[in-house]
């Protein structure tokens, strides 16, 4: 009996971490995350596939959306409004563009990571993800079509003579970070009740 009992017990110590059974459907959040990190690019692909399937301008679409809010919202509150003037705000095309495509972002990210567990509740209820990996590959794709969009508003700032400060680009980084947080927190938020409550869904469009 003792023999028995101390061969268990050194099969026991042998045993490594990789080796310990976890339960199913028990997450460490986004601490996780890491582990998936292929499958996240996976299913960002995925989304940005799916979203431009049979169109002919395909990505082009995350320039002609902003562009033509942009030229709407110039006439009308530039234009006839004189907020483009000279007394009006300064350099105000970059301050409406740049408030467009933040704005954009924030919306694109928190209705798509409100919609993105249900919209894959059939690969959930298949094998076990991160609950998070899932609004997080909604809030990359968010940014696949933010990122060109900064880039020509860096672009017409300089062509206006702005002068890049250090100071600048820490506060629009830090502001940035600041928006995804929101997005993403309240993607998660209305994710979860979406399971339950299709309303959810429908509240963030408002």
């Amino acid at each position: 009996m003792c023999i028995h009992t101390a061969n268990f017990a050194r099969k026991a110590a042998m045993t490594t971490k990789s080796d310990a059974i976890y339960h199913p459907g028990r997450s460490k959040g986004l601490i996780d995350i890491p582990r998936y990190l292929y499958l996240l690019d996976l299913l960002v692909k995925k989304e940005v596939r799916i979203r431009y399937r049979g169109s002919w301008l395909g990505m082009a679409w995350t320039y002609v959306k902003p562009i033509t809010q942009f030229v709407v919202f110039y006439v009308a509150m530039g234009i006839f409004l004189g907020l483009g003037r000279g007394g009006g705000i300064q350099a105000y095309p970059l301050y409406l563009f740049s408030g467009i495509i933040v704005t954009n972002f924030f919306v694109e990210a928190f209705s798509n990571c409100t919609r993105s567990i249900l919209s894959n509740a059939g690969l959930i209820q298949k094998i076990y993800l991160p609950r998070e990996l899932f609004p997080l590959a909604s809030l990359r794709v968010a940014f696949v079509h933010f990122f060109p969009q900064v880039i020509v508003l860096i672009i017409g700032a300089l062509c206006m003579g702005w002068i890049p400060d250090f100071a600048g680009v820490i506060v629009a980084i830090i502001g940035f970070i600041s928006v995804c947080t929101f997005a993403f927190g309240l993607g998660l938020f209305f994710g979860a009740i979406n399971v339950f409550y299709r309303d959810a869904e429908n509240i963030t469009d408002l």
